[in-house]
């Protein structure tokens, strides 16, 4: 199993390792990947000290950037997932060299950015592994939501 997870705060990586130690004692073989991993050089980390900025010394700049993206991606319908635009193909290969190179049989993601990615992937055919949806957020928004992956548990 292939664990998708992010370094912003603790929760997605706590929530990771703990999901890959209690499979571990069932025999299940799980990989963590940092959302970092899968960005070009600096993209990770640059992505992560902001969100760490924001969310320790700048709550007014975080609400305003979680509002922009929601209102960015929203149609008559109701809205749809968001793209994480040019960030895209450069994610989709190194995820996909890592699904080569690791052959996991199955795909889970724990960070909402990873989803997208994954979800976008399986949607379109690059990924024949199945995805799944960790939900970990209180209030489940348009960026969790994917409908390339194949679950959402919450």
């Amino acid at each position: 199993m292939l664990v998708l997870t992010a370094g912003m705060g603790a929760g997605h990586d706590t929530v990771g390792r703990e999901l890959a130690n209690r499979l571990d004692v069932y025999g299940v073989r799980s990989e963590l990947v940092d959302a970092a991993e899968l960005l070009p050089r600096g993209w990770g980390v640059a992505l992560t000290q902001l969100y760490k900025f924001m969310a320790t010394r700048a709550q007014w700049l975080y609400g305003l950037t979680f509002r922009a993206q929601m209102d960015r991606h929203r149609d008559r319908r109701g809205g749809r997932a968001p793209s994480i635009g040019p960030l895209r193909p450069a994610a989709w290969k190194r995820l996909g060299v890592l699904v080569r190179d690791r052959r996991p049989a199955l795909v889970v993601s724990t960070f909402h950015l990873c989803s997208q990615i994954a979800g976008d992937m399986r949607r379109r055919g690059a990924l024949e592994v199945p995805v799944v949806s960790v939900v970990l957020d209180f209030y489940v928004h348009a960026m969790w939501a994917n409908p390339g992956v194949d679950a959402h548990l919450l």
